[in-house]
């Protein structure tokens, strides 16, 4: 008996610790080549943005003077173009406002990473100024809303939260061990990742 006993507990031990063992872990510096990238995509969609809505405005606008007939429905057309046109810009224009502010920020260039490590059942979030570390967040996996693929950065969005990933900074495990975690682990529609 008192040997089965020890024997279950070093069982549990083990799989407790097997469970503390990270699975995968990315060291990512918080610098402007990283936002770069990140918002490298995010320019082009603000600029398609602007273009569309510059067109829905121009066509409102024009239709609203010169095909516009006295038919309510034929109005509210003209009318939902310019208002489509008018939020169309303003949102890309805040878009652009926050990418700009981005840039700014007086962290970039020093020192600064996020360390994110991945276990069995959750995955911590470390951000790092040096040796000094600044915050530190535990995350369960259900609360990952998107996981996407740039060019050679995955950007996962937990909330509010947007956590960058550079593809070639993984310090525990691999890539492919992080996609097909993530798999595992985040529901089929949250993870656009191949």
């Amino acid at each position: 008996m008192e040997i089965e006993a020890t024997v279950n507990e070093n069982l549990t031990t083990q799989s407790v610790e097997q469970q503390n063992d990270p699975i995968v872990q990315n060291v990512t510096p918080f610098s402007k080549e990283t936002l770069n990238k990140y918002f490298k995509d995010s320019k082009r969609a603000t600029l398609i943005l602007i273009i569309c809505g510059s067109i829905l405005l121009i066509i409102g606008i024009l239709g609203k003077i010169f095909l516009s007939s006295e038919d309510f429905l034929d109005s509210l057309f003209y009318n939902v173009l310019i208002f489509g046109g008018i939020f169309s810009i303003l949102m890309s224009v805040i878009c652009f406002l926050g990418i700009r502010n981005s840039m700014k920020n007086p962290m970039l260039g020093q020192d600064t990473r996020n360390v994110l490590t991945f276990y069995e059942n959750e995955f911590v979030c470390q951000e790092f100024s040096g040796e000094k570390q600044n915050s530190e967040h535990t995350l369960n996996y259900t609360q990952i809303v998107k996981v996407t693929k740039q060019k050679d950065i995955y950007v996962l969005r937990v909330g509010n939260l947007i956590l960058l990933l550079a593809q070639e900074k993984f310090t525990i495990g691999t890539e492919e061990k992080f996609c097909k975690l993530l798999k595992e682990k985040c529901n089929k529609n949250t993870v656009k990742i191949k």
